[in-house]
């Protein structure tokens, strides 16, 4: 489940960025940024019936 959330927001956040005008090197820091955040969120506001330490484990 929490593979299948993580593609999805790695999806969406591709679909903006290809939007913007980046240069390969801007492209890649900006995923690395966005990978963070996303991870960042799913700690903060885990999916319902997710098991905590699983998620601990994969953002980690």
């Amino acid at each position: 489940m929490l593979v299948i959330i993580d593609q999805l927001l790695v999806e969406s956040q591709k679909e903006m960025l290809d939007n913007l005008n980046l240069t390969p090197k801007q492209y890649q820091q900006a995923l690395k940024k966005m990978g963070n955040v996303r991870k960042t969120f799913l700690k903060l506001n885990p999916p319902p019936d997710i098991d905590l330490d699983a998620l601990r484990f994969f953002c980690d």
